[in-house]
């Protein structure tokens, strides 16, 4: 995975944001950037990969808006660890020979679950 350090992105108070397979960091927090970082990012890339990059974009957006909107009915709901997309990286973050053994399209598991589909 390639990382840019630079000042620009992510937006300030975001450590790092992934964007096409391409980790971006902040100067600022370089020091903040470890194995469980680049492990959830290299998840992250794997569904980018596994949805054509542009879907992953997609239903991200999607999903966080979809979160967003049932937020306004129960405030303990959090939009962004809501989406099955981050629910499978941040699972999996610490276990650095998950991608080894991921199935492809991993992610809808997460997003039946919090469906309530079996």
């Amino acid at each position: 995975m390639k990382i840019f350090v630079n000042n620009l992105l992510p937006p300030r108070g975001f450590l790092a944001i992934n964007l096409f397979g391409v980790l971006f960091v902040r100067k600022l927090y370089v020091s903040r950037v470890n194995r469980r970082v680049i492990t959830h990012e290299r998840i992250h890339t794997a569904q980018m990969i596994e949805t054509l990059f542009v879907f992953f974009y997609l239903l991200y957006l999607l999903e966080w808006v979809y979160w967003l909107v049932r937020r306004l009915f129960d405030r303990s709901i959090n939009p962004y660890l809501s989406i099955s997309f981050e629910r499978e990286a941040y699972s999996n973050d610490t276990d650095t020979s998950y991608l080894k053994r991921r199935k492809l399209f991993s992610a809808w598991r997460y997003y039946f679950h919090w469906a309530g589909v079996r």
